[in-house]
């Protein structure tokens, strides 16, 4: 931080001896230091169970990769699997495997963030991005569970780094195109919605080269990269056909998709999706809201050209961070990671409002002579606080209940728990022989991966919604031992005695029948019906799409 360095004039005080201190020391040295504290605090207390439904996906197809089978679901995120794959072979652990993997791209993104900023704002901005970057809880969280969202993170602020570097040039610049596309391309292997979120400004850097021979190389380079990893994938699923069917029951079939974009349903459905990206984006900068706020107040009173928008600079960050806001808004969106692909231009901007917005006040309050190292000191305490904020909102306790959709600690802590006295509690409690496990519609925290994964030798269903292949209508998945089959009914043996109902949530009143298996420490109960019972044998019998199966079926 030399630059910064420099404007602070000698003086004696213990602020500016440190931060000239700091300031000789190398940007790879401290950027190394800050990697050095993610990992460590990334692997302090992480995730002990494969998280969501989607975790223990990944982590089955480490084992056997097959989108027919959502394993993982389509279209595959081949490269994040690969990656976890090369993790897996050192350690036969899919949990510990894909964490790591979520520890090393949050690195990455640290380093494309810092990047990113330096470019286009400097390095004291860089310097703010970064650490309140690196403190934020929905990054944070993403780096201690299995899950692939902290890729947006690093490769969409990677791409914007090569592709603003190519906008700001006054040259041809062919070859850092071509890059910008191999880094766009690799990104989609980990999550490929990316490509579609960054495709305007691929369009827009390629469009300003003004050369049709760089738009070719630069696409066809792109295309090439991305069907290395979308072949394997093909014939890892069983070829082309099973690989494109899955694909499109998933994500083009009109009855699946008809359930789940949101503009199908109206602006009620709409403003819903807007408000669970609100809560997920004020857990993320919190009391960094605060900077916006007072930042726009600013911009409706300029005081200094620096407070002063940069028309290019806007529209950058427009094509970088609204096409994927749209496409949540009016679409698909179910969980806070899905932030993660705005999350580093938003970290930026608050970033670059906040040396604003300390340069103003300092300029406005004190004489020339002392208005770089005031600047500077309190730069230092906003950042400290904000980060502090941070810290305060990812590490909070919370209830004794069991949580799964809030990117904080306490998630973590609460589904460490859960899952800790559910599977002991379960095999204690209930013979595989004789026990059927019926999941009457998916949850994003525990459904049929789980179990299948936790506890593959008790038969399990679990209602089909949507999203798969299933031309034949069936209703139920059969899963037992990691195999799994589309079935008609919902079959029960004579020998079975327990029927587990899982339900949306874990504590509750008890009615109609059911009996419960109260878990320790008062966060919920094994909900179940005794097979034993005519009368609920009886009622069981009447539910559609079950099946009481004799020994003569078999014949």
């Amino acid at each position: 931080m030399k630059e910064m360095g420099r404007r602070l004039k000698k003086n004696h005080s213990m602020v500016a001896l440190a931060y000239r201190w700091v300031a000789d020391q190398s940007d790879q040295l401290w950027l190394v230091v800050l990697a050095l504290v993610v990992v460590v605090s990334r692997w302090f207390d992480h995730s002990q169970f494969l998280y969501l439904a989607d975790s223990v996906k990944y982590g089955l197809a480490l084992d056997n990769y097959d989108i027919t089978i959502h394993q993982p679901h389509p279209p595959g995120y081949a490269l994040y699997v690969l990656l976890g794959k090369l993790i897996y072979l050192l350690t036969h652990d899919a949990n510990l495997s894909l964490i790591m993997v979520g520890i090393i791209l949050s690195i990455g993104a640290l380093y494309a963030v810092y990047y990113l900023a330096k470019t286009v704002y400097g390095q004291p901005t860089a310097w703010v991005a970064v650490l309140l970057f690196a403190s934020a809880p929905v990054v944070w969280f993403h780096g201690q569970v299995a899950l692939s969202y902290i890729s947006d993170a690093l490769f969409s602020a990677w791409f914007g780094y090569l592709a603003y570097r190519v906008l700001i040039s006054q040259s041809s610049e062919p070859r850092s195109v071509v890059w910008a596309s191999i880094v766009l391309a690799i990104g989609g292997g980990f999550r490929p919605t990316l490509i579609l979120f960054m495709l305007p400004l691929w369009c827009w850097m390629i469009w300003r080269q003004r050369n049709w021979r760089t738009a070719l190389i630069s696409g066809a380079v792109g295309l090439v990269v991305t069907f290395s990893w979308v072949w394997p994938a093909a014939i890892l699923s069983g070829g082309w056909q099973k690989f494109w069917q899955a694909i499109y029951a998933l994500v083009f079939d009109p009855t699946a998709m008809q359930g789940a974009v949101a503009i199908t349903h109206g602006l009620s459905r709409v403003w819903d999706h807007f408000n669970m990206m609100l809560k997920g984006l004020l857990i993320n900068f919190n009391f960094s809201g605060a900077v916006v706020v007072l930042f726009l107040s600013l911009l409706a009173i300029p005081r200094i050209n620096e407070s002063r928008i940069r028309l290019f600079n806007l529209y950058f960050w427009l094509v970088l961070i609204l096409p994927a806001s749209l496409f949540y808004l009016a679409g698909v969106y179910t969980l806070p990671g899905y932030l993660l692909v705005i999350i580093p231009g938003l970290t930026i901007l608050i970033a670059k409002a906040t040396t604003i917005l300390i340069d103003t006040v300092t300029s406005l309050l004190f004489k020339q002579s002392a208005r770089s190292l005031l600047s500077t000191t309190w730069l230092i305490g906003a950042i400290i606080l904000l980060m502090a904020g941070n810290l305060w909102v990812y590490w909070r306790p919370g209830p004794n209940v069991v949580e799964s959709n809030e990117p904080t600690h306490y998630t973590i802590r609460s589904m460490n728990r859960f899952w800790s006295k559910l599977i002991p509690t379960l095999k204690r409690e209930f013979n595989p022989q004789n026990t059927v496990v019926v999941i009457d519609q998916p949850f994003l925290a525990w459904g049929l991966e789980h179990f299948q994964y936790y506890l593959p030798r008790y038969l399990t269903y679990q209602r089909i919604a949507w999203g798969v292949y299933n031309p034949e209508g069936k209703t139920w998945y059969q899963a037992y031992d990691q195999k799994y089959k589309l079935v008609d009914n919902l079959q029960i043996w004579p020998s079975d005695t327990k029927l587990i109902l899982v339900k949306i949530a874990w504590r509750g009143m008890v009615t109609n029948g059911l009996q419960v298996v109260q878990l320790p420490n008062n966060i919920g109960g094994i909900t179940y019906y005794d097979l034993t019972e005519p009368s609920i044998r009886d009622s069981i019998a009447k539910i559609d799409y079950v099946k009481f199966v004799t020994p003569t079926d078999n014949e």
